[in-house]
């Protein structure tokens, strides 16, 4: 099994949105410090910090897979940083960053990390 694409991770979590726009205002607000290359995410089970997670987002298309890694934690919430390992994933990557730059061009405000109760969630 250790050949596994999946072995190693913590988790897959799931983010569903109702289109590409949510996800996109989503990743302007929610990306706290690591701009383009990270999210904050609502949780309940407890992560430690480095915990490998698979991040599939959801959105009406065909989800999204990219691999992540726990930056940060604070109860309720983790910082998750971006760490593509594979093609498809890098793919996903580069529209995340289409998506967060266009929404920056945009009107979606720059908001912290943990300001809201309505971030993204996963159990």
């Amino acid at each position: 099994m250790a050949d596994s694409p999946t072995s190693g991770l913590a988790a897959t979590i799931t983010l569903k949105f109702t289109d590409a726009e949510s996800l996109a205002e989503s990743l302007a607000t929610y990306s706290g410090q690591h701009g383009t290359g990270g999210l904050c995410i609502q949780v309940i089970k407890y992560y430690e910090i480095g915990d490998q997670l698979l991040v599939n987002l959801d959105f009406g298309e065909q989800p999204l897979p990219i691999r992540g890694v726990v930056a940060w934690r604070k109860p309720g919430y983790i910082g998750v940083r971006f760490q593509p390992a594979t093609a498809d994933e890098n793919k996903t990557f580069s529209y995340i960053r289409k998506l967060l730059g266009e929404s920056r061009n945009g009107s979606v405000g720059s908001a912290p990390p943990v300001a809201d109760v309505t971030k993204p969630f996963a159990e």
